[in-house]
């Protein structure tokens, strides 16, 4: 099985998985499904994990 995101656009890509810092590019956008808003308590949580 491939754990590769899908390309759909040009900087746009289909993810069903998590990724790492470092697997991000400025400016490239990913779908994930299903799809939900980050908010400054998401932030928070994830920095102090």
């Amino acid at each position: 099985m491939s754990h590769a995101p899908v390309q759909i656009g040009p900087q746009r890509y289909r993810e069903s998985f998590g990724r790492y810092y470092e697997d991000f590019t400025v400016g490239d956008v990913y779908e994930h499904r299903p799809g939900r808003t980050l908010t400054e308590t998401d932030n928070t949580w994830f920095t102090l994990a």
